[in-house]
C-alpha cells in the first residue's frame, strides 16, 4: 500500500496431483523480474523473493502446471498462496479449487468389422466356436460396463446360442467353472479377459456366414461404448469349403474399355458327394458376350477326380450357367469365363465399378461366392492443339502443333491415328511435318493427304507418354472475309487387337489480320470516376481522370489527357486487348464492366475504318470506405475474433470462430450492451442453431472454422458492441 516493504516472499505449494511447474514468471508493475523464483520439488513449493518493494507496487507470480495424467476423476485440486515480509505475520490468499473431470471409457480388443473381422473361422454344423477378447478401462474412474453381443444382419446363418463368458485363467479356452459375464467392474487401467462362445446350428444343410459383434457400454454413460469387435464364423457349403470367386486382373484392379477380364469360380466337395449342382453367374452390363467358358469335363489336378459339366450363356439375361450332375467327394471344381470390357463405352460415370458374384447350389444346399470388383475408367487420352502465330495475314505461313498425351493412370495404347481436316482457307505445306516421339527423338514423317484431310499413323504410347506433330500451312486468299480461322484435329487410339478404345479432339482459332492497304481502326474512350454508378460518363456529374496509363497487346501505351480521354490510331481490325495500369488509378475499377474479361483488361472488337469507344468507369472512393474494430477472445482451444464493421451508415457484427480440438456441443453466446440491439437475421458459413444471440454449433472437429455475422442497430457508440462472447462446450469422454 503506502509504505515500502523488505524481504518480500510470495510462496505457493502445489497439490500432489499437479506436475512440477513448466514456467515461473514474476512481474512487478507489469515488468518481468528474472532470477527471483525457486521451486523446491520435495516440498512442492514455489517461492518468489524480492529484497524490497516500493509503495503501491503490484507483484504477480505466474505458475504454469498441469493435472497429472494419472489423476483420477472427481479429485479436488486446491491451491492457496502465502505472502511474507519483514515486520508482519504471513498472510494467506483465498483458496482456488479445481475438480478433475470424471470420464468413463473402455476399449475391447481385437477390433473387427464385417469387411475385416477380428477372427475368421470355419465350423461344422452344431460346433462350439470360442473367440478370446480383452476389455480394458481407459477412463479415470472405476466403472461398471454392461456386456452384450449382436448377430449382424449380414449373417446368412444364425448361431443358436451366443454367450460372453469370463476367461478366469486367460487361456483363451472355455474351462469348467467359467460363467456368463453380463457386466464387469474395472478400476482405471484394469483389464479383464473375455470369451465369445457361439453354438452353430446343427442342421445338416446349414451353411453360410455368421457375423457376431461384442459390445461394451459404460453404465450410466451410453455414449462411452465399444461396438467395433465383429468376428466371422463360416459353415461352408454342405459343411465344407465355401465357393470362391477370383478374377484376372485380380479384383480391385482398375480396368478400361476393351480390356480382357476373366472370372474363375471354384468349390470343393469335401466330405460328401454333391448331386445336381448348378452354378450361375450374371455378367455386368459393362461386359461383352463371353469369348470362352468351361464346358465338357473338368479335372481336379490334385486328386485326379473328374466331373461332367455343361456350360451355356443366355445373352438376353447375360447369365452364364453350368450344370454338373454329380461331383465326387474331395474334388475341387474350377470353372472359367473369358470376357472383356465393352469397347464402345464412352460416357463412364465417376466411381463406376464392375461387380461379379456367382451362385452355387445342389440338391441340399445353396450359397453365393464372394464378390469381385473392378473400378472402371475411360481411356482418357488428351489432344492439345496450338497455332503460331496467333494473328496472320493472307499468304502467311501458319504453323500447328498437335500433342497426344496418354495419362499416367491409363493403359498402353498400341496404335494412334491422328488426323486434321484443314478448313478450305488453309493448304498443307508438303515436307514440313516433324514428329517428336515419346523418347524425345524427332522424325520427318509425311502424313497421308486426302483433299483437306491429313492423317498420321503414329506408334503406340505407354501410360504417361506423349507424342507431338508440327506442320505448316499457308493462309489462302479465301480467308480475307473471315475474322478467325478455326481448325480441329482428332486422334483415335486402338488396343492390341486393333479395336478403337479411345478418341479425343482439340480446336484452336487464329485471328485474321487484314493487309497493309486495308482501312485502319480507331480506339478511344474516357477514364472517369462514376459518381452516379451508371457506368456512363455524364459530363457535369462524373469526374474525368488525367494521367491514367493504358496499354495495347503489342506494348504501345498512352496517358489520358486532362479530360480523361485517350485515343489509339492506325490499329488493325480484329480482337484487341486494352489493359489499364491500375497503379495510375485514383480509385478502384468497377467490380465488373461490359467487355472486361478480368479486372483492368478489356477485350475490344475493332472494325476496319470505324471508331470503337471503350470507356473505363471507376468506383467513387467513398464507396469502399469501411470502419472496423476487432476483439480477440480465446478460451482453451476455441478462438473468436469479433469485429464491428460500419459501412455507409450500416453496422455489422462479424464473428470468426475456430477450434484446434474436437469439441462436443460447442455453444457461443454473444453479448451486446442495452443501447445496441440485433437488427436482422444471422448469416453463417456452417449449419447452426440460432436463438437470439446464442449460437449452437454442435459437435465440431479439430481444425473447425465458422464465420457468423448479423446486423445491429446502434443508438450509442458502435465500439461498445465489442463485449466478449461467452464460450462453452460439453466434456467429451
Amino acid at each position: 500500500n503506502e509504505q515500502p516493504l523488505s524481504n518480500v516472499v510470495l510462496s505457493d505449494t502445489l497439490d500432489v496431483h499437479l506436475t512440477d511447474p513448466s514456467s515461473l514468471v514474476v512481474r512487478v508493475n507489469g515488468v518481468v523480474i528474472p532470477g527471483v523464483t525457486d521451486y523446491d520439488a520435495t516440498a512442492r513449493t514455489v517461492t518468489a523473493t524480492l529484497a524490497s518493494l516500493e509503495p503501491n507496487s503490484t507483484v504477480e507470480l505466474s505458475v504454469t502446471t498441469q493435472a497429472r495424467a494419472d489423476t483420477l476423476g472427481g479429485i479436488s485440486i486446491r491451491n492457496q498462496a502465502t505472502v511474507d515480509f519483514d515486520g508482519a505475520e504471513p498472510q494467506e490468499s483465498n483458496e482456488v479449487t479445481h475438480t478433475t473431470v470424471a470420464t468413463c471409457g473402455l476399449v475391447i480388443t481385437p477390433d473387427g468389422t464385417v469387411a475385416t473381422p477380428a477372427y475368421r473361422q470355419n465350423a461344422l454344423p452344431g460346433q462350439n466356436v470360442v473367440f478370446s477378447y480383452l476389455i480394458r478401462n481407459i477412463g479415470n474412474i472405476s466403472a461398471t460396463y454392461d456386456l452384450s453381443s449382436e448377430i449382424l444382419v449380414q449373417s446368412s446363418v444364425r448361431p443358436t446360442q451366443v454367450r460372453i463368458i469370463g476367461d478366469d485363467n486367460g487361456n483363451g479356452q472355455l474351462d469348467p467353472g467359467e460363467v456368463v459375464l453380463p457386466r464387469v467392474t474395472l478400476d482405471p487401467g484394469q483389464s479383464e479377459n473375455l470369451l465369445l462362445v457361439l453354438r452353430m446350428p446343427a442342421q445338416k444343410t446349414a451353411q453360410g456366414d455368421a457375423f457376431v459383434n461384442v459390445i461394451g457400454v459404460c453404465r450410466g454413460d451410453a455414449s462411452a461404448r465399444d461396438d467395433n469387435n465383429v468376428s466371422q464364423v463360416t459353415i461352408p457349403l454342405g459343411g465344407f469349403a465355401s465357393p470362391e470367386k477370383t478374377a484376372e486382373p485380380v479384383g480391385g484392379t482398375r480396368v478400361y474399355p476393351g480390356v480382357d477380364l476373366d472370372y474363375f469360380i471354384s468349390f470343393t466337395a469335401n466330405g460328401q458327394d454333391l448331386s445336381n449342382v448348378v452354378v450361375t453367374d450374371v455378367l455386368s452390363e459393362y461386359l461383352e458376350t463371353p469369348t470362352a467358358f468351361t464346358t465338357g469335363t473338368v479335372t481336379d489336378s490334385e486328386t485326379g477326380l473328374n466331373a461332367a459339366v455343361t456350360g451355356s450363356y443366355d445373352a438376353a439375361t447375360r447369365t452364364m450357367t453350368w450344370t454338373l450332375p454329380s461331383v465326387p467327394a474331395e474334388m475341387t471344381v474350377r470353372l472359367e469365363i473369358d470376357t472383356r470390357v465393352r469397347a464402345d463405352l464412352s460416357d463412364i460415370l465417376a466411381n463406376t465399378v464392375i461387380e461379379n458374384v456367382a451362385m452355387v447350389k445342389s440338391d441340399d444346399v445353396e450359397t453365393v461366392t464372394n464378390t469381385t470388383t473392378h473400378p472402371l475408367s475411360p481411356i482418357a487420352i488428351l489432344l492439345r492443339k496450338t497455332a503460331n502465330p496467333e494473328r496472320v495475314t493472307i499468304g502467311e505461313t501458319l504453323f500447328y502443333t498437335l500433342e497426344v498425351i496418354n495419362p499416367d493412370d491409363s493403359l498402353d495404347l498400341q496404335t494412334l491415328e491422328l488426323s486434321d481436316t484443314l478448313p478450305e482457307v488453309l493448304r498443307y505445306q508438303a515436307n514440313t511435318s516433324v514428329i517428336t516421339l515419346a523418347d524425345g527423338t524427332q522424325q520427318e514423317i509425311e502424313p497421308t493427304v486426302e483433299g483437306q484431310k491429313i492423317t498420321w499413323a503414329l506408334p503406340g504410347l505407354k501410360a504417361g507418354e506423349r507424342v507431338s506433330v508440327l506442320f505448316a500451312t499457308t493462309v489462302l486468299p479465301g480467308a480475307e472475309n473471315l475474322e478467325e480461322i478455326v481448325n480441329t484435329a482428332q486422334v483415335v487410339a486402338s488396343d492390341v487387337n486393333g479395336r478403337a478404345v479411345a478418341d479425343a479432339a482439340a480446336s484452336v482459332g487464329t485471328v485474321i489480320v487484314e493487309g497493309a492497304l486495308s482501312a485502319k481502326a480507331v480506339l478511344l474512350g474516357t477514364v472517369f470516376v462514376d459518381y452516379n454508378l451508371n457506368q456512363i460518363f455524364d459530363k457535369g456529374t462524373d469526374l474525368s481522370v488525367e494521367n491514367v496509363r493504358l496499354y495495347l497487346s503489342d506494348g504501345h501505351s498512352i496517358l489520358t489527357d486532362k479530360d480523361g480521354r485517350y485515343t489509339f490510331l492506325e490499329l488493325d481490325a480484329g480482337i484487341e486487348s486494352l489493359k489499364v495500369d491500375t497503379t495510375t488509378l485514383p480509385a478502384r475499377l468497377f467490380e465488373k464492366t461490359t467487355d472486361e474479361v478480368k479486372p483492368g483488361l478489356f477485350r475490344v472488337h475493332l472494325e476496319a475504318g470505324l471508331i470503337t469507344r471503350q470507356d473505363i468507369p471507376l468506383l467513387p472512393p467513398q464507396a469502399l470506405l469501411d470502419i472496423g474494430q476487432v476483439l480477440n477472445v480465446t478460451m482453451g482451444p476455441v478462438k473468436i475474433q469479433k469485429s464491428v464493421v460500419t459501412s455507409q451508415g450500416a453496422h455489422m457484427v462479424l464473428l470468426k470462430i475456430s477450434s484446434s480440438q474436437a469439441l462436443k456441443n460447442l455453444m457461443v453466446t454473444d453479448v451486446l450492451p442495452e443501447m445496441i440491439q440485433m437488427n436482422g437475421q444471422v448469416s453463417s458459413s456452417e449449419a447452426i442453431t440460432v436463438e437470439g444471440l446464442s449460437f449452437a454449433l454442435g459437435d465440431v472437429p479439430a481444425g473447425y472454422q465458422a464465420i457468423l455475422s448479423y446486423p445491429i442497430a446502434v443508438s450509442g457508440d458502435e465500439r461498445d458492441a465489442l463485449l466478449a462472447p461467452v464460450i462453452g462446450w460439453e466434456v467429451r469422454p
